[in-house]
């Protein structure tokens, strides 16, 4: 994964946009440290980010648009993956959490109960244990998947770790994994993502649905369960996702982003 620089001017139009709107400070405490938002405003928050960074992806050169796209999904070349628009964007939303994080400095500031290594617990209750439970076996199942590449099985595997320690959150380590189903033809496609994030704060699981035809592009956001000590839980059916996620196992591509520490090293714990 390239260094944040090359999102930068991109993230800070997102920024500089939303500081013209009341959204602005519920961005600052969704993805910081302000209290944690939930439920429809965090997701109208998620939402208002994904529709920024699209409508900045379709007004930018080809050129710029195509290095985008190789930085985060690799060449169509290497890859035989060619990423749509609602793909690239869908991964820069999330890359914009991690952004936010690195450059305005709104993680961290209010640890408590951390251990010596810096690493922070906090209880889990039954709804938690198997969502974890579930994010566990849905790492395992796309191990398994055949066109698995090594650096999806690093961050998998750096996910999987972290998810079998909670309630420690390992400082260190910051992935996201998942499906992503596509369909449709020309004029009309549509696309569903499966995602779990886990990072030094938080654990999430959502899903991200989008249709495009002629018109345009609808797409929505929905957080499925999302635990983490700053934040409110937010607990919702686990068990359609779950059934969703296996049905659609063997007719989706595998995604990982792993913003993680490069030294971290899995062997030495």
């Amino acid at each position: 994964m390239p260094e944040f620089h090359i999102y930068t001017p991109l993230f800070n139009q997102v920024i500089a946009e939303a500081k013209t709107h009341d959204i602005f400070s519920n961005i600052a405490k969704h993805y910081g440290n302000g209290g944690g938002i939930i439920g429809i405003e965090a997701q109208l928050v998620e939402n208002y980010v994904y529709d920024s960074i699209y409508v900045i992806l379709e007004n930018l050169p080809t050129e710029q648009l195509n290095e985008f796209s190789e930085s985060i999904f690799g060449s169509e070349e290497e890859t035989g993956f060619e990423a749509t628009l609602d793909d690239l964007t869908g991964r820069l939303t999330g890359l914009f959490s991690s952004w936010m994080d690195e450059n305005y400095d709104l993680y961290g500031n209010n640890r408590n109960d951390e251990d010596e290594d810096g690493s922070e617990e906090w209880e889990l209750n039954a709804a938690d244990r198997e969502a974890i439970d579930f994010a566990i076996d849905a790492a395992y199942s796309l191990l398994k998947k055949p066109d698995i590449t090594p650096y999806q099985i690093q961050g998998l595997a750096r996910a999987i770790y972290a998810l079998q320690q909670l309630p420690r959150f390992e400082q260190d380590i910051d992935v996201s994994f998942g499906l992503n189903k596509r369909g449709g033809d020309g004029s009309f496609s549509e696309s569903y993502s499966f995602d779990f994030y886990i990072n030094q704060d938080h654990f999430k699981i959502s899903e991200h649905p989008a249709v495009s035809d002629s018109s345009g592009t609808d797409h929505s956001a929905s957080i499925i369960h999302f635990v983490g000590p700053l934040f409110e839980r937010e607990v919702n059916d686990l068990g359609y996702f779950r059934n969703k996620f296996y049905s659609f196992l063997n007719s989706s591509d595998v995604w990982v982003e792993d913003d993680s520490d490069p030294d971290v090293n899995l062997d030495e714990d």
